[in-house]
């Protein structure tokens, strides 16, 4: 490759515009001014000390992670061609690199083959048409993109695609013959338009441990749609973390298949965000370790379906924002207490540490967050009934039973039902505790 002669002429001006150019080519630094951009083609040929100090030939390895090929793309090139071609090099373990501040515009999907890393290097692809960006192949990586849809509104296609129908090997994940995917990608969407990333298990093989995602997602339709197959698919133990702006959707979940991922992430909803997690599997659903700020902003839901687990500061927010489904659950820290809400009864659940007694609390508030009922548990061991205070534990479902006293622990004998109560019944208030057997109180 041919290097540009410095200003002054001087040999060492020369040697470090070659080691700028090599740090853009291959240790991931700047580019420096050359008379021709690189082509798609890896770089070739060693290092050579000679006494002619313009002359200086680039290696054919980058260092990087120990790959031993890097593509480089050329502005108007293809990054189809140079994936095609490092695919076929060192059974695929390359690097395809694009030029800094370089917009690319295939026309069509990108297929990133198993094992290639596309490095987008401060480039960035359009997406002009209605076209899915990337489909990325078992084992593949994307490092720091940026990828702009384009279509003044009318994508109905995903930015970034995860398929096991079409994947090489199947199922994406670490195992003993494949490693995971990783996406490092800021995706700028349209109002209403399209989808983020889309993990589809299509073939029921699924998507699993291994796979990690750090992805900036801005104004599309649905921010993250998963379909977990509709033949015992799932996809499970995936590694995100997902920052989501206005969003129609943010993370939308079907298919038959649960969905048992534990996801990093804040959301922020606009005036046009209908709904922050759905799981319409009616299966296991996701945990959601972050924020789902201004829920008041979400005009549907911020959670849809069951068995979604919100763990963040903003859970108390979400206290009729959500449609009651079965096991909507949340969590949040505030100083010594801890909050646990069950969005299906509209309930609290406390764990406290009392300021003035010191007394750690276990307990519940109702929905209208005006009634404290809760045992404490004092410094030296005794546990006793606040007032108003209550606890039951019993094998059977009394939600819609009222308890026989301010506080119950209940025993039963396998006869006792919902209108009858338990046979046996340990109850207290204010501090007392009172035995209750069948419908006589002791002491009387």
């Amino acid at each position: 490759m041919e290097m540009v002669e410095s200003d002054d002429g001087s040999p060492d001006a020369t040697r470090r515009q070659a080691l700028g150019l090599l740090g853009g080519v291959g240790l991931g630094g700047g580019l420096a001014a050359s008379s021709r951009p690189a082509t798609a083609a890896s770089t070739s040929g060693q290092w050579e000390d000679t006494d002619n100090d313009d002359l200086l030939e680039l290696p054919n390895h980058a260092g990087i992670d120990g790959v031993n090929n890097v593509h480089i793309v050329e502005p108007g090139g293809s990054i189809q061609a140079a994936i095609d071609e490092a695919a076929g090099a060192n059974d695929g373990h390359a690097v395809v690199r694009l030029f800094p501040g370089t917009g690319y515009n295939e026309g069509s999907e990108i297929h990133l083959r198993p094992q290639v890393t596309l490095d987008f290097n401060g480039g960035f692809l359009k997406l002009g048409s209605d076209h899915n960006g990337i489909f990325v192949d078992n084992g593949a990586q994307i490092h720091d993109a940026t990828i702009k849809i384009t279509t003044n509104g009318s994508y109905t296609s995903s930015a970034v695609v995860l398929d096991t129908s079409r994947a090489e090997h199947g199922t994406y994940g670490v195992t003993r013959y494949r490693s995971g995917v990783h996406v490092e990608a800021t995706i700028e969407g349209e109002r209403k338009s399209g989808r983020g990333l889309e993990l589809n298990d299509a073939a029921s093989n699924g998507i699993q441990i291994g796979n990690r995602f750090d992805l900036s997602i801005v104004a599309c339709d649905t921010a993250v749609y998963a379909h977990t197959g509709d033949n015992n698919g799932y996809i499970n133990g995936i590694e995100a973390y997902f920052a989501i702006v206005n969003p129609r959707i943010g993370l939308d979940i079907k298919g038959t298949g649960e969905f048992n991922c534990e996801l990093n992430g804040a959301m922020q909803p606009l005036n046009e965000t209908e709904i922050g997690i759905r799981n319409a599997t009616g299966r296991l659903g996701p945990t959601w370790y972050g924020q789902l700020w201004d829920s008041w902003r979400f005009t549907k839901n911020a959670l849809v379906g069951e068995q979604i687990t919100v763990i963040g500061s903003t859970c108390r927010s979400l206290k009729g924002n959500t449609d009651g489904s079965h096991q909507q659950m949340g969590m949040s820290f505030r100083g010594s207490r801890i909050n646990m809400y069950d969005y299906e009864s509209d309930t609290r659940w406390i764990l406290d540490n009392n300021k003035k007694s010191n007394d750690f609390r276990i307990g519940a508030v109702d929905g209208s967050g005006n009634t404290e009922r809760y045992l404490r548990i004092k410094q030296n061991g005794k546990i006793t009934p606040a007032k108003d205070g209550w606890l039951q534990i019993y094998p059977e479902d009394l939600r819609y039973r009222k308890p026989r006293g301010a506080g119950e622990i209940a025993v039963a004998n396998n006869s006792a039902t919902d209108s009858s109560g338990p046979e046996l019944a340990i109850a207290g208030n204010g501090g007392n505790w009172n035995l209750w057997y069948g419908d006589k109180i002791y002491p009387e």
